[in-house]
């Protein structure tokens, strides 16, 4: 129990540093934060909650592994470089595939809420 309380202290403490380093994580989470505000006012269902949760988990998951990927890479070969120039935008397209496929989610869900009012 020990152990995984230390390694929960690791976590929550690169979760913080991430937060405070990385401007995109923010909005990311205020927007997820906002979201589930929705999903409670609208009610929605337990399935389309799941659906929600994970396209928000997936989004800060992609966000937080283009942080780490951008700081390896800068700490690897720092100075512009196009192959780190080229990793780094492949990256961020991840990024936003996964921005992409949440909205299109939330567009399936919440429309329906919405025509609703």
């Amino acid at each position: 129990m020990k152990r995984f309380a230390k390694s929960l202290s690791h976590a929550l403490r690169g979760f913080k540093v991430a937060l405070q380093e990385e401007p995109n994580l923010r909005i990311h989470c205020v927007i997820g934060l906002l979201v589930i505000l929705a999903s409670i006012y609208f009610q929605i269902t337990r399935v389309e909650f799941f659906f929600v949760a994970f396209a928000i988990v997936l989004v800060l998951v992609a966000e937080i592994i283009n942080s780490i990927f951008e700081r390896m890479l800068d700490m690897l070969k720092p100075g512009v470089n196009e192959y780190v120039k080229d990793m780094k935008d492949i990256m961020a397209a991840v990024v936003v595939i996964v921005v992409a496929f949440a909205i299109a989610i939330g567009v399936v869900v919440f429309v329906p809420y919405l025509n609703m009012l």
